[in-house]
């Protein structure tokens, strides 16, 4: 299926440490016409790029090396991003950074992965 459509235009953050990881993500949002911003490996990195503005999407791990995104999160929120996390382990539902944004986990589906990103970007 030609998903290159889908995102044209959208303008979307990844926010991974892992090389591989972030660049699987990256390539499979690419091959459904996003411009991708970065990858990038911190938060801080990530919060330089949010706070220029136009971004319409990220995507997150929770976890960035030993530090947990919560700067990161509590932002998205503030400015009305819409995000997803995409973690290596799951994190409990009632876990603040789970409120409004759904997690999967590596290595991600890509199937599901584009029905995810399109479906919170329809809203």
């Amino acid at each position: 299926m030609d998903f290159s459509f889908m995102l044209r235009g959208r303008r979307i953050l990844v926010v991974e440490t892992n090389y591989y990881s972030a660049m699987e993500l990256a390539l499979s949002l690419h091959e459904m016409g996003a411009t991708i911003l970065g990858p990038v490996p911190s938060e801080d990195a990530a919060l330089d790029i949010l706070l220029l503005g136009n971004v319409d999407f990220v995507v997150f791990n929770a976890q960035l090396r030993d530090h947990r995104v919560a700067l990161l999160a509590e932002c998205l929120r503030r400015q009305n991003v819409p995000s997803m996390m995409v973690n290596d382990v799951p994190l409990s539902s009632g876990d603040s950074l789970c409120q409004g944004r759904p997690q999967m986990l590596h290595p991600v589906a890509h199937g599901r992965f584009h029905k995810v990103v399109e479906e919170l970007l329809a809203m």
